[in-house]
C-alpha cells in the first residue's frame, strides 16, 4: 500500500518501551489504546516515525518490536527471553543474550538514523529539483 503511515514507540517514565505499533492516523490509535489497554495510563512518552508507505512501516514494526522487546507487544515479539520457532510441529525455545539483543537493537537504531538521513536527503534534493523546475518555466515563460 502507498498511503503514508506512522510508527510509534510508547514509553513510561522509567523509559521502558511499552508498545511499538503502525496506524495512518496515530491520534485515533491512542484513542482506541486508551479505551481497551489496561497499560495506556501508563505511557508518558511517544515517539513518532513516519514513512511513504504502509509496508515500510510494517517492515520498521517488525523489526523495532523483535529488536527493542517492547513489553506489550504480543505479535513479533521475542521479548529479550528468547524467541520460539516451529519446525514440522516441534516448538523450540532459543535463549538471547543481554549482548546479542543489545547489538540488535543498536544496529536497529543506526538503520533507522541512516534511513532519516536518506528521507532527508531525499527532501533536499526534490526541493532543489522542483525549485529548478520552476525556475526552468519561468525562463520558458520570458
Amino acid at each position: 500500500m502507498t498511503r503514508p503511515t506512522t510508527l510509534y514507540r510508547l514509553f513510561n517514565a522509567e523509559n521502558e518501551l511499552l508498545y511499538v505499533g503502525i496506524s495512518a492516523s496515530a491520534i485515533s490509535r491512542f484513542q482506541q489504546h486508551q479505551v481497551e489497554k489496561d497499560w495506556w495510563t501508563s505511557v508518558t512518552a511517544t515517539v513518532l516515525e513516519h514513512f511513504d508507505t504502509r509496508t515500510q512501516a510494517l517492515a520498521a514494526e517488525q523489526m523495532a518490536i523483535q529488536t527493542e522487546g517492547p513489553k506489550f507487544n504480543v505479535h513479533h515479539n521475542r521479548n529479550r527471553s528468547g524467541g520460539s520457532c516451529s519446525a514440522r510441529g516441534r516448538s523450540i525455545t532459543v535463549p538471547v543474550d543481554d549482548d546479542i539483543h543489545a547489538a540488535f537493537v543498536a544496529e536497529a537504531a543506526r538503520r533507522s538514523q541512516l534511513l532519516r538521513r536518506h528521507v532527508s536527503l531525499a527532501e533536499l534534493v526534490r526541493n532543489e529539483l522542483a525549485k529548478s523546475a520552476e525556475r526552468f518555466r519561468r525562463k520558458g515563460n520570458r
